[in-house]
């Protein structure tokens, strides 16, 4: 295997999120072959490593009636699902999941003026949206960074992320001779992920494949699904 693609799920959602699009399965093979192309690689043997978490099906209680809410019933649920299941089904990919923690609820934007200051009367449940965390998803990263590095697997390693946390991993896989390309698609990047990688590209990227009929805009809900 000459490469491997690892790509930050939350972070190539978000960078889509920010150029107004919905991330869709098609996508994530599409901008792989891109970055790959940019330098040189389109010829060479890949795999694509995803990272991303399930949408969580925790059961909550809502923040002012107390009622029980399940997130396995809200559409966003199936919608995610079947992202990850349909990416699943893509050739040369492996989905590595990790963990979608909720964090309680927070007042939506809408809620506030531009002082900061709640402008409801009278709050209600619809007034809130749930928050979440991904847990290990830099964890599982990292530790693949390092086992293919050392056991030599792959010559060249194309990673769109925008976290610090793995940089250490990184450095272990230059010492080990594997090339590092880190793509942020526009994204400025930290000193400390740059110093630790052979070629950075800050430049945008086409994100989006033409193969696949387009998706509505993301709702401003907040849900990091």
């Amino acid at each position: 295997m000459d490469s491997y693609v690892m790509v930050d799920g939350g972070f190539l959602r978000q960078r889509c999120r920010d150029l107004g699009l919905k991330l869709r399965a098609v996508d994530v093979p599409y901008v792989a072959r891109q970055i790959m192309k940019s330098q040189g690689g389109e010829h060479e043997v890949y795999r694509i490593y995803y990272y991303d978490c399930p949408p969580s099906a925790q059961q909550v209680a809502l923040p002012i009636s107390g009622a029980i809410h399940n997130f396995a019933d809200d559409s966003l649920y199936a919608e995610r699902m079947l992202f990850l299941d349909q990416l699943k089904d893509c050739d040369n990919v492996w989905v590595r999941e990790g963990v979608l923690s909720f964090q309680g609820w927070q007042l939506r934007r809408d809620c506030y003026d531009r002082g900061g200051n709640c402008i409801v009367p009278r709050l209600y449940d619809e007034n809130f949206q749930p928050q979440f965390e991904q847990k290990e998803i830099d964890t599982l990263i990292a530790l693949d960074i390092a086992q293919l590095a050392m056991e030599r697997i792959v010559k060249k390693l194309y990673l769109i992320a925008g976290d610090t946390d793995f940089a250490p991993a990184l450095r272990l896989a230059r010492e080990k001779g594997v090339q590092v390309y880190l793509f942020t698609l526009g994204n400025k990047v930290k000193q400390e992920l740059r110093a630790n990688c052979d070629i950075v590209v800050t430049d945008p990227i086409q994100v989006r494949s033409t193969k696949a009929k387009e998706y509505d805009e993301d709702g401003e809900d907040g849900r990091p699904y």
